[in-house]
């Protein structure tokens, strides 16, 4: 079984962004080989996450069609703050 540890492996900075953009930027690479991405801004209090996945109905197996569809349902339907998230998503979208 695979352990659940991970440790930094890198840790990237120098993220390359508009001279407007007031957010700090980090990078991580783990020993487990997930990127991630640290977002703060000095004059806010709250936290999220974000997860993407990078894979889609086009992986799921032959013998279990829909898994793709199933974790979608899994990740935001039972949440309520579900039409906050997408509201947000939208507007970076838009903007």
């Amino acid at each position: 079984m695979a352990s659940l540890d991970s440790t930094i492996v890198r840790v990237v900075d120098d993220i390359k962004k508009s001279d407007s953009d007031s957010w700090n930027y980090r990078g991580l690479e783990l020993s487990n080989e997930m990127l991630v991405v640290l977002i703060s801004h000095p004059n806010i209090d709250k936290a999220a996450t974000a997860l993407d996945v990078s894979v889609g109905n086009l992986a799921d197996s032959r013998d279990v069609p829909g898994t793709a569809h199933y974790l979608e349902h899994m990740l935001f339907m039972g949440s309520s703050k579900v039409n906050f998230y997408l509201r947000f998503l939208i507007m970076k979208i838009i903007i």
